[in-house]
């Protein structure tokens, strides 16, 4: 249980009680799928790219909840429903409850048109992973926003609660940034079809879990070490040789993120214009 240095323990928040609640039922849907299926050996092909759906969704769930909770015990003093009913936690209630909303329609979405062995067409964006995943990305973006520039702003004892971890910027910089990636990713992956070779799907869906794996780690970078947003940068980069474990995950994480990606991509695109 997550304890800050001064203060309760996190799991006397109700707040992130109720969250945790609701990533279980999350949890539960997805252990649900899993068990769900039955197939033999022989119909490897049709259930390998369900299972690799349902992975992906795990990674996504359970990261999410990892990285709401280091964020709530970092800011437990902001994000606190003693504070009142009218203030801006609730307002950040509702965008949890919108992503906890799109990892219910990511798992069953997905699930229903992968084991159906209907969708993945152009047209239908709701059956491509990497479409959710962009979804996704854009709400971490608000909640991130609403805690530094909502927040602040709203009176009362939110400023010094929400501002002492840093700025945006500084905080947060990879999620805009890993938003404008996964809008990329999805214009490269959403040619996926049904009628691709079915390694292709997994391929995907594994170069989507390690670019979640990328962002969750320039998360952790920014958290651990709090530098201005450009050395942050730099030290992924420059000198390349050097670096602490999390850096060298993070490009771990990214190379084999893009070449999947690549791959999964070419493959996609060569089945369309054959």
């Amino acid at each position: 249980m997550y304890m800050l240095d001064s203060g309760p323990l996190l799991g006397e928040n109700p707040y992130w009680v109720f969250i945790s609640f609701l990533y279980a039922g999350v949890a539960t849907e997805i252990a649900g799928c899993f068990s769900g299926g039955s197939y033999g050996w022989q119909e490897y092909r049709k259930y390998i790219p369900i299972y690799s759906h349902l992975t992906l969704a795990a990674f996504v769930v359970g990261t999410s909840w990892l990285g709401l909770t280091r964020a709530l015990a970092a800011l437990q003093d902001c994000v606190n429903p003693r504070w009142g009913i009218i203030a801006p936690v609730w307002l950040l209630l509702i965008v949890d409850f919108s992503i906890l909303g799109v990892y219910f329609a990511f798992v069953r979405v997905v699930n229903k048109a992968r084991s159906s062995g209907s969708g993945q067409k152009e047209d239908a964006f709701s059956t491509h992973a990497s479409f959710w995943m962009l979804i996704v990305l854009s709400l971490y973006c608000v909640w991130d926003g609403m805690v530094y520039f909502l927040f602040p702003k709203w009176p009362g004892p939110w400023h010094s609660a929400c501002t002492k971890g840093g700025s945006f910027c500084a905080r947060s910089w990879m999620s805009v940034f890993c938003l404008a990636l996964a809008l990329l990713v999805f214009l490269a992956l959403r040619h996926i079809r049904s009628d691709c070779p079915f390694w292709v799907l997994p391929t995907a869906d594994v170069s989507l879990i390690f670019f979640l794996l990328f962002y969750r780690a320039l998360k952790q970078l920014a958290g651990d070490q709090p530098r201005e947003v450009l050395s942050q940068m730099v030290q992924l980069v420059c000198p390349f040789l050097t670096g602490n474990g999390t850096i060298w995950c993070a490009r771990a994480f990214f190379g084999v993120f893009f070449l999947l990606a690549l791959v999964a991509s070419i493959s996609g695109r060569t089945r369309n214009n054959e």
